[in-house]
């Protein structure tokens, strides 16, 4: 073994959601041995399918954009197609017509246009509004996408004079759709950085992606088929009930324990640091490399024990 080669570890990750299925495909292209846990009876987390009522459904609408682009790298790695997978459609809200609500879709123009076109042509906002809602723009991209001192979305939408409508009918289903988290607890900083990379970046980073397929076939199930055939095992229905730096679970010793952290506590909930959708794992595995596979929809930060 050459002296920069990192030696090849036994690592358990706790938790078979979006960011832990994605850190053991990692870690396992990565040549280490992969366990993931997963309470839950299927894996997905927040953002699987379940059964209701005789049928298979997700629970609930998630939506990815393309500005997810190693997300979108991370399915191609699991072999599911993204062009095929994936619905891309221009950004819009569009509520039900004829009810005064609001009707906003982004034509296919290069970036900033395609936002100024949808803006003058948004159906369902006032004048006021729209002014609201330009301030806001411009403001954030001056600032530079960021804050010095992270706040709620709430408090931050509250701060630039948004609009009680602009916020009930744009800013909080935008909020919602994107980090599965309420305004009043969402981090402004991982927000800003979703305006950034999708309404700030080129136009096609600002499209919706829609799921063809079952939350669960989208991504975990094939994570799974990816995992288990570089040599890992995935256990669901297994509780970890702690955390150690040497996991044992009948006779399971792992050397690294890597563990996805609750979604009460995720990266995109205020106070938890990190980017829109990013999933890193903070380490020292004896000369582990970081992984930071960005924009992760559901990820949540990962930590491990060295």
């Amino acid at each position: 073994m050459s002296a920069t080669e990192a030696p090849k570890l036994s690592v358990a990750v706790i938790g078979g959601g979006w960011a832990g299925c994605a850190a053991a495909v990692t870690l396992a292209d990565a040549g280490h041995a992969v366990t993931l846990y997963e309470a839950a009876r299927t894996l997905g987390g927040r953002a699987r399918a379940v059964d209701a009522h005789g049928r298979r459904l997700d629970n609930g609408q998630h939506i990815m954009l393309g500005a997810y682009d190693v997300t979108l790298g991370l399915l191609r790695r699991v072999g599911v197609a993204p062009r095929d997978a994936l619905l891309r459609l221009p950004l819009q809200m569009r509520f039900p017509p004829n009810q005064g609500l609001l009707d906003f879709v982004a034509p296919r123009l290069p970036a900033p246009l395609h936002m100024l076109a949808a803006l003058l042509r948004a159906k369902g906002l006032r004048r006021e509004d729209k002014m609201a809602l330009a301030r806001f723009s411009t403001s954030a991209r001056w600032m530079g996408w960021q804050l010095y001192d992270d706040c709620s979305v709430a408090e931050l939408l509250e701060r630039f004079g948004q609009t009680e409508r602009l916020t009930r009918l744009l800013w909080r289903p935008l909020c919602l759709a994107a980090l599965n988290t309420a305004p009043e607890h969402a981090s402004s900083q991982v927000f800003l950085a979703v305006l950034r990379d999708s309404l700030g970046a080129k136009r096609a980073a600002s499209d919706m992606l829609l799921p063809r397929l079952l939350l669960d076939v989208l991504f975990p199930d094939a994570a799974r088929k990816h995992i288990e055939g570089r040599g890992g095992r995935v256990l669901t229905g297994t509780r970890v009930e702690r955390r150690l730096r040497q996991v044992r679970r009948r006779g399971d010793r792992h050397r690294a324990l890597a563990g996805s952290r609750p979604a009460a506590a995720a990266a995109r909930q205020r106070g938890a640091g990190g980017a829109a959708g990013r999933l890193r794992l903070r380490a020292d595995l004896h000369g582990l490399p970081a992984i930071r596979p960005r924009a992760a929809p559901a990820a949540g930060v990962l930590r491990a024990a060295g």
